[in-house]
């Protein structure tokens, strides 16, 4: 007997990078910090403050931890 099923549809029936992406350009906007696709494609699955951290960081920006804290 199944119990349970489980579906993945995140970029496999639903391309959702697209969205994504426009959050992330929302987010960083203030910031300054241009976002293309190209940022935040490697990053999907990762937490928020990891992206946040992984971005700025490659984008040259630094934001101590409560920042990050504070934009997720």
């Amino acid at each position: 007997m199944i119990e349970a099923v489980l579906f993945d549809f995140d970029g496999v029936i639903a391309d959702t990078l697209t969205q994504h992406v426009k959050a992330w350009q929302v987010t960083f906007h203030d910031l300054g910090v241009n976002i293309e696709t190209k940022d935040i494609a490697p990053e999907e699955g990762a937490n928020a403050d990891e992206i946040i951290s992984n971005i700025l960081h490659a984008k040259g920006h630094k934001l101590d931890p409560e920042q990050i804290q504070n934009r997720t």
